[in-house]
């Protein structure tokens, strides 16, 4: 039920079907309405219906929008990325590497071959590489690639531990009047859990496929309609070699995930956006259990739906030096497990909401986008009200070298 319970908060969490490296300015994403939790993903879920330099974390072609930037992303107390976009040809070209603590565990079965690292973490396999590259073909398309390798191994005179996983995207687009996005990305995770100099458990097959896609209607002066697409299908499986006069035993999840939306973007006035986001969400997850001879079958079925999501947000100019910004999100959802592992159907539905505050403050080339705690703005300072807490949960730190 731990399981269950946790795939299903991790599907409330996210509202966007990808893990995929993030960029520069989560926390204005988040602050419009857009939820995110690094333990489960990387990006808001309103990243696609939205520009902004966090796009690269989906669409690697659109690093070339936004060259010579660096920055850096905090979550509470914690600097948790940081990353450089570099400019060749006169800003045609453009390279970004990024630094994360990010770690995947989108694949439980090669967990078990996930070493401690030295600063405790266990939950998932950690970011080693990321890099994000795009370059202009012509006067109307944006062409891009991304690369993300995770790793981590462990190895003594009794056993050898290793996972990985290699992820790569291609993205292209097209640039002017209309503007499109698509994507589509492949990963290709593995491990190796060995001990006495005999195999615990193989790979059988493990692979993560998604694509995804948008378009913007310009249809007024002041305001753009954004439908969009995002699909994913995941398969982690893992096999146990026979004991002596035994059988191979193991397991598989195959998941397939789908998104459709459709975002709205309005500017009303000069220096103001006005935000409207609609879709729904379904996944699935089946589980297969390769068991002894004579077993009953373990197999079962989850299945959560978002029918539907919809959020709101604006920005707008405060002072000449700062931004701010409200958004909010709720989603209905159903969740319902099956199967011969599941001998009692379960089905659960229930909505969630939430709401942000959000700001930008700018001097110069350095720009703070921040997420609000809506208690220190109804209780005021420590030295005024005494209550301890953090001003600000999400922070990301950017340099604008174009300034």
């Amino acid at each position: 039920m731990l399981k269950s319970k946790n795939l299903f908060v991790s599907l409330l969490v996210v509202l966007a079907l990808f893990t995929m490296s993030a960029s520069a300015t989560v926390s204005r994403l988040e602050g419009l309405g857009g939820m995110a939790d690094p333990l489960w993903w990387d990006l808001p879920g309103n990243i696609f219906i939205l520009h902004d330099a966090a796009s690269p974390g989906v669409w690697p072609q659109l690093v070339q929008q936004y060259p010579n930037l660096a920055g850096g992303e905090f979550m509470g107390s914690s600097l948790d990325k940081v990353y450089v976009n570099y400019s060749f040809a006169e800003k045609h070209t453009a390279l970004q590497f990024s630094l994360d603590k990010v770690y995947s565990n989108r694949y439980p079965s090669i967990m078990p071959s996930i070493p401690d690292d030295p600063n405790g973490n266990s939950f998932g396999v950690p970011s080693r590489l990321n890099v994000n590259f795009g370059t202009k073909l012509g006067d109307n398309l944006l062409l891009g690639f991304g690369l993300n390798y995770w790793g981590d191994s462990q190895k003594d005179t009794s056993m050898e531990q290793s996972a990985s996983i290699i992820g790569f995207k291609a993205g292209i687009s097209g640039v002017g009047e209309n503007e499109w996005d698509a994507v589509i990305g492949l990963e290709m995770p593995g491990f190796k859990d060995e001990a006495g100099g005999q195999t615990v458990a193989e790979n059988d097959g493990s692979m993560g496929f998604h694509l995804a896609g948008r378009w913007w209607w310009n249809y007024a002066d002041k305001a753009a309609l954004i439908p969009n697409l995002r699909v994913q299908s995941l398969k982690d499986a893992y096999t146990i070699p026979a004991p002596p006069g035994g059988s191979v035993t193991g397991a598989s999840v195959s998941t397939s995930q789908i998104g459709i939306g459709a975002g709205h973007n309005w500017w009303p006035v000069e220096n103001a956006l006005v935000v409207f986001d609609f879709g729904i969400m379904m996944q699935k997850s089946s589980w297969e259990f390769t068991l002894p001879a004579g077993s009953p079958s373990q197999d079962y079925d989850e299945a959560t739906n978002v029918l539907p999501y919809w959020r709101i947000g604006f920005e707008t100019t405060v002072f000449s030096w700062m931004d701010g910004r409200l958004g909010a999100e709720r989603g209905w959802v159903s969740y319902k497990e099956s199967g011969n592992g599941h001998p009692n159907e379960y089905e659960l539905g229930t909505s969630v909401t939430n709401t942000y505050l959000g700001a930008t403050a700018h001097w110069n080339r350095m720009i703070l986008d921040l997420v609000v705690s809506p208690r220190f703005v109804a209780d005021g300072p420590n030295f005024i009200s005494g209550n301890s807490g953090t001003m600000f949960t999400r922070v990301s730190l950017k340099y604008d070298f174009n300034q």
